[in-house]
Formats: structure tokens, sequence, C-alpha cells
């Protein structure tokens, strides 16, 4: 693949690089794949390169000197020596080496091989010349959806979202265009074989363009949707199936086995047109028997016909957004109340959760109890990331079913002593584990670092999934039994705990909440009456498919940068209420849009000039008639613009505060009225130095203060970040036009020991004010939660500042938990 580096701190940013594979003769190979060609009995060619899978280095396409076109890759190679088809070519490629040794028809192809293989080469040279193709690359989301949340009859949508865009731009509703719907009933092939003149785009077209005629080449670069549409994008069975998995071979019973190679075992573009060519062969019984055993349908995937060029495994990712929210959070939030909480636990919880503190911006969520299966992907997002939060700084162990407790105890053992935590801080790190999981993946960018702890860190999540509901499962089944599967488990554990991700907390008990264990015949007594499908249930929570889906995570990051990337957030949101299922009113809405911006200026000149007068004398209608997200008048927030710098675009003060309630408050209204040693008025001096770098603000002018709710911005160069606490808002202006906007807070002082349970930073909160500019503002969100210090008391004795300065008793109250969630991409 080829792209333009975006990534921050490169020393090729900005450089078109190439994303390469290499190809080694058997002299170049390392010694472990040359025992392994010596092993496998086929001996190497004079003329054989070896295909190295596990290396994707990028190099400047400028560094690039010649090519070499005359390779031959055997992509139908089964082992069996015949050197004599290969006499016509200079090079040949029949296997792949890194971990293994095997076929080249399992690795990945490359989208460039695929396209010349389709179109051929000739096609290339003649019509993407240099300076007159436009290429509009873009994701095709096809999803189900119903009308209503209780209607189950469902309707097919497909849309395009182009890929050309920034984060913020992808993420509007406006920029989701609907191609078709497909009624309830109809079939998924009729639905594609409607868009089949989406070829004559994917192979290119002449179009005339503002009175010019341009070569458009307009191609998906991948097909988005959740789990069971992405099976059917591919041509494969649902998971249901014996093989249900459209990235591997993994069966049903191999779903909940996080050490699965998927890897060795993974499906091929190459090698699946193999099976069906085979299967083509074979009589009908055997030909069904044949796709039954890989997991396939009988009919390809009708997207072939209008994509032929894509490779039909790695151009159908898995969607993290429905995997990790609508599969494994909501499954966890359905755990916390059917098997954990009390009855007046839930209660509690619910009553906690009205208070909770949310990060700005975000809405609250209704009552779990009642209303969780409603939850659209949003909600469930926002409430994967609250719950852990919510349970450090609440849960206690008489919250917890005391039958679940002392099987978490058993469950839950190799963590508890890895991090010196008790049964109930082990529940509360698994559900922010599994949150912390969810953060990666649908982050809207990642390090370095971040990127080489993404699979481990994904495992890790799922692993304390499975022993939540492992925990719920030996409740139902009963002590003795139970014991007896823990000790099993910890012997032939899926995943080791003792990956160095996390180094092991020096706070905290493990004994605070244990059980005595002769509690277990009052154990034995309360579970016989249960029922053993709430236990099959459980167990088979472990084995979902939503669980086997993480271990591809690795892999969509490598190929799409981030997993965000393809998510269907945005399609989803697209579809959410009834009005925007209608395509009518989405054809009108779009249209009025692009006249508005002037697509339709040489088709149509007089209707655009019309409708731009009409939006000149008419712009409150106008705006009405415009999808939400490209309405600029908001009527709940009064907005002032202010002075912006490099690092801030357009910025805003929004809501202003009335001057009734600024004195109230007892805030100044006139700093050029106070005394010229006061405090506020020294601190606004110092910031307009420290942060604008204007020495001329020694007099201040008469021109009250402008006191905000919210402010904005857009950030043009993300820095770090260092934590504070606004206390309020406000603009000064020191001449015409001269706005500049400032914030009072309150600093903040890293401790010395993080959070024994999540794992996080914990601030010391400083009784002190501060003022500082807009240039000094990041616009990194941070989650930051104030500590009930009554409720850890025990582990905060003795905590100490960053540089061993003890923390004072008085101070304990004025504590904070700063959650390191990325939490941008909602």
């Amino acid at each position: 693949m080829i792209g333009r580096d975006r990534t921050s701190h490169s020393a090729t940013s900005g450089e078109t690089l190439a994303v390469i594979q290499p190809l080694l003769s058997e002299d170049q190979l390392d010694s472990e794949n040359c025992s392994r060609i010596f092993d496998s009995r086929i001996p190497s060619l004079r003329t054989e390169l070896f295909l190295i899978e596990n290396e994707w280095p990028s190099i400047p396409t400028k560094n690039i000197k010649s090519r070499e076109s005359d390779i031959h890759f055997d992509y139908h190679f089964d082992g069996t020596p015949t050197p004599d088809r290969y006499t016509n070519s200079k090079f040949v490629v029949r296997r792949a080496a890194g971990k293994y040794l095997r076929s080249v028809c399992m690795a990945f192809p490359p989208a460039g091989e695929l396209e010349l293989a389709t179109y051929g080469r000739q096609h290339f040279l003649s019509k993407f010349k240099s300076g007159e193709c436009l290429s509009l690359p873009f994701l095709n989301f096809i999803d189900g959806f119903g009308l209503y949340r209780n209607m189950y009859r469902t309707l097919m949508g497909i849309y395009i979202i182009l890929s050309g865009m920034n984060v913020r731009d992808h993420s509007r509703r406006s920029n989701v265009f609907a191609i078709t719907l497909g009624p309830h009933g109809s079939s998924f092939h009729d639905i594609i074989e409607s868009l089949v003149a989406l070829r004559e785009l994917d192979e290119g077209i002449i179009m005339e363009i503002n009175g010019e005629q341009r070569f458009v080449c307009a191609f998906p670069q991948a097909y988005i949707g959740d789990m069971p549409q992405q099976n059917e994008n591919s041509g494969f069975k649902r998971q249901n199936a014996i093989r249900g998995c459209g990235k591997c071979i993994a069966t049903q019973k191999e779903f909940g086995n996080l050490d699965f190679d998927i890897l060795r075992l993974n499906r091929s573009h190459y090698e699946t047109m193999i099976h069906r060519q085979k299967a083509e062969k074979m009589r009908k019984t055997a030909a069904v028997n044949f796709y039954k055993e890989w997991g396939m349908k009988e009919k390809p995937s009708p997207l072939e016909k209008i994509s032929p060029a894509l490779d039909i495994i790695q151009t159908r990712p898995l969607d993290p957004a429905h995997s990790e929210l609508a599969g494994i959070s909501r499954a966890l939030q359905r755990l916390l109340f059917s098997a954990i909480l009390t009855q007046a636990g839930q209660q509690a919880y619910v009553a906690e959760l009205r208070i909770f503190p949310f990060p700005p911006g975000w809405g609250r969520l209704q009552s779990p109890l009642y209303h969780l299966e409603s939850y659209r992907m949003s909600e469930l997002a926002r409430a994967s990331i609250i719950i852990p939060v919510l349970l450090r700084c609440w849960l206690r162990h008489q919250f917890v079913e005391r039958s679940y407790l002392m099987c978490a105890e058993r469950v839950f053992r190799d963590i508890m002593v890895e991090y010196e935590i008790s049964a109930v801080d082990a529940i509360v790190f698994s559900f922010a584990m599994v949150a912390k999981s969810n953060c990666l993946l649908l982050s809207q960018s990642l390090t370095s670092e971040i990127r080489g702890q993404l699979a481990a860190q994904v495992r890790l999540g799922r692993k304390c999934y499975q022993l939540l509901h492992e925990a719920a499962a030996q409740t139902i089944e009963g002590p003795r039994r139970s014991c007896r599967r823990s000790v099993s488990q910890s012997q032939t554990s899926v995943l080791s705990l003792s990956e160095e991700m996390y180094s092991p907390s020096t706070v905290g008990s493990t004994s605070t909440n244990t059980l005595q264990a002769d509690d277990d015949n009052n154990f034995m007594n309360t579970n016989t009456t249960k029922d053993s499908e709430s236990k099959n249930k459980y167990r088979a929570c472990q084995r979902r498919p939503n669980v086997h889906a993480g271990l591809h995570a690795q892999l969509t990051a490598l190929f799409f940068a981030t997993p965000n990337n393809i998510t269907t957030f945005i399609g989803e949101d697209k579809h959410r209420g009834v009005e925007k299922t209608l395509l009518l009113a989405e054809v009108f809405q779009q249209s009025l849009r692009l006249i508005l911006l002037g697509a339709y200026a040489m088709d149509d000149p007089d209707a655009t000039a019309l409708m731009k007068r009409l939006a000149q004398s008419c712009p409150v209608l106008i705006e009405n008639l415009l999808p939400p997200t490209e309405r600029h008048d908001n009527p709940d927030e009064s907005e002032v613009a202010i002075l912006q710098d490099e690092h801030h675009g357009s910025p805003s003060a929004l809501v202003a505060i009335e001057r009734k309630e600024i004195r109230r408050r007892g805030l100044p209204l006139f700093p050029h009225k106070l005394n010229m040693m006061d405090d506020f008025r020294t601190k606004l001096r110092s910031a307009y130095e420290n942060d604008y770098g204007f020495n001329s603000a020694a007099e201040l002018h008469k021109q009250p203060l402008h006191y905000a709710q919210k402010l904005a911005f857009d950030d043009r160069h993300p820095r770090p970040t260092t934590p504070l606490q606004i206390e309020n808002i406000f603009l000064h202006e020191i001449g015409p036009g001269q706005r500049r906007l400032f914030i009072r807070v309150k600093p903040t002082i890293l401790l010395s020991t993080p959070d024994a349970v999540l794992h996080c930073p914990v601030l010391e909160l400083l009784d002190t004010v501060l003022i500082v500019g807009l240039p000094a503002i990041s616009p990194k969100k941070l989650y930051i939660v104030p500590v009930d210090v009554s409720r850890v008391t025990n582990e905060i004795e003795g905590l100490e500042r960053v540089g061993g300065e003890e923390l004072q008793e008085g101070r304990m109250e004025e504590l904070l938990l700063q959650l390191e969630f990325d939490i941008d991409f909602l």
C-alpha cells in the first residue's frame, strides 16, 4: 500500500511512503526459516524467492530505484514439486516465510496486485495519467436496521463514507451518503445486483467536472458492517456455522480459546477462491458438505461483481463497535445485574449512577436496571467507561452476592495475588480492563508503543470477561465442583496474567473482604435449586464470536491504521430515527446541501443562483432544511468570537453568563478597578505575558470581562497536557476586536503511587488559583473523578507526591483519579 505519512514525531512525516513485504532468496533467510525449508522436504528452486510475512517496513517512494516485474506468484502451489511451469519467469514465489513456512496462497495479497490481475497493467498505464485522474476512495457501509426499537422487520441500508476526510468531517452524519435502501424480505443478491453500475466507477470513467473532462476512479477501500453482515459480504456462513469466523477457520468451540493461532489457521483471498474452484467440480451433495465444512456459502458474495479487485477477506474488517459495545460491554452489564449485585446493590448502583460525575459534554444514561436492552452503541460506549470508575468509587462487598464473591475469590486468585487486591477489587479490575480494551480499539490514534500492546491488552480484557462469567457459572454449579474446575483452569490458563502491562501495586490488601470457608454449607443450600440453563448460558458467553473477534484486532490496526477508521458508529447513527430512513428526505437534504456548495454550478447555474439567493434572503428556512450537522446556528448557545493563534483555530466562548449571576458568585467584572496588587489583576497580567507574549497589558483597559460556561476551538497541533480544574472561563478585551480567552484554574500535583485497581494516576488538587491564556490550553479530553476518601482510606495512607514530599493528612479530601481512557471517539 502507498500513502502519505501522517504520524506525529516521525522522521518521514508528510512524505509519501510505500508499505512493502520483502522477497528474499533462501541464502538471505535466517537460520530458523532455512531449517523449516529443509524440514519441509520440498527443495527450493534456484530462482525461488520467499515472501516474508512478519515484516511490513515502510520506505519513502523517492528511495525506490527500479522495479522487477518478471516474478511469478504461484497461488496454486500445494507442495507438489513442478519446476517445469516456472521456466518462463525470472523469479518464482511459491511459499511465504515468517512464523510458519506455508504456501503463498495463504498470505495477504497486495491490493495493487489484485487490481492488476483484474484490469490489466495497460489499463492503468493509459488511464491513470499524472494530474488527470481524480481518485475517490470510500468505505461502503451495509447494515440491516429496524425503523423502531421494538420492531423486528428490518430494512437494509447501503451508504458510502468518503475516506479522504479528517476525523471531525468523517464523523459528521451529513457526510454519510445513502445509496439505496433494501425493503424488508428482499434478497441481498438482488439489492447488490441493482448497484452493478458501481463497477464502472471502480474501474474509472470520464466525467465532466466544472466544465473539465476528468478521469474519475471512485472505489471502495473496504466494506464495513457488523459481524453477520461481514460474513455475508465475504461469502461465508453466519457465526453459528461450524466455522463461523470470516477471518480464520476457528470452530464454535474454539471461539473462547484466546491462544487460537489466527495466523496459521487464517482464511485468505486466494485459498477461498481455490476452495470454490474445487467445489464447482464436485457433485452437488459433496459440494454442499464441502462448503459446510469450510463455513462457506454455496454462492460467492455478490459484492465481487461490483468490486472484483478487492481482497474478500481483508477488505471486510470486523467492526469493533458491534463487537466491543453491542457484544462484550452489553453482556457485562447484564452480568452485573443478573449475577454480581444483590437486590439492594442494584438499587444503590442505579441511585449512584444518577449523580456520578460524567466526562464533560456526556449525556446521562437511563437506568440500566430497566432500559439496558434499549441502549444504543453510543450509550453502551459511555456506560463501559463509566462503570469501572463508578464501581471503584462505590462498590463494597455488601453489595456483591455472597455466593458470587466466594467463587470470584477462586476464579480471580491469580489476579488477586499478582496485583495484591481483594476479590471485590478484582471484579472492578476486570471491568476496567474491558473498558481500556474498548478505548484502544475505538481510539482515533495509536502510538507505536500502544500498537505493540494492543493484542495483549485485548486478550487481557477478554480473559477478564471470561473470568467474570466463569465465576457466575460456578455460583450455580456449587462449591465443591467449582473448586475442582478452578484448580484445573489455573493449571491450563489460556492467558498468562503476568504480562508486564502494569507494575503490580504495592498498596491495597488481599484479605479485606475474604469470606470464611465455613460458609460453604450455606452457599450449597442457596444454589441447589438453580437452573443449569443459566450455568450453560454463562459458559456459552465465554465462547461468543465477539470474544474471538478481538484476536483479529491487531491485523485490523495494521491494514487500516486504527480499528476506529472502519467502525460503523456514524453509519449506525445515520438510520437512527424513522425520518432518517426515508430516502426521499435524505436525497432532498443532500441535494440542497450540494447546490449551496456549488456542485451544480456548471450543470444547472439557474437553479444554483436561485437557491443561493433564497439562502441569503431566508437563511432560517434554509438552515432548517439542511442536515443538522450543516446548520450554523444553535439557539441554545450564544457564541462570542475571540482571537485565534497558531494552535487554536476558530476559538469561541459559548453560553454567556449574565452579570447578575457574575455578581452573585463574587467574580471580578472590571479588572482595571481592582487594586494594583490584587491577586486577580496580577495573575491576569502574568497570563498575558506568559501565554500571549503580550507585555503592554500593564494598564488594563476599562472593558468589562465576559464570562462563559463553555469554550470551543479547532486544535491544530496536539501537545502534552497537565490536568487542571477549570473554575471560570472569561474574555478580556484590550482594544476593538482584540478579545482574548482566559481560564481560572486550580492546579494539580501527581502522586507517586497509581491507583491499585484502575492503575491510573492519583492527583492532589491544590488550593490555589491560576489564570492561563488560550495558547496554554490543550484539547485533550480528560476524565477526572474526585475520590471519596472515606471509602478508600486504607489505600491512600502513606501516599507521596512525585519527588518524595509526603501528602498532608488534611489534604486527602482533595484527591482525584485521572482516568487514562481515550474518550475522544465519543
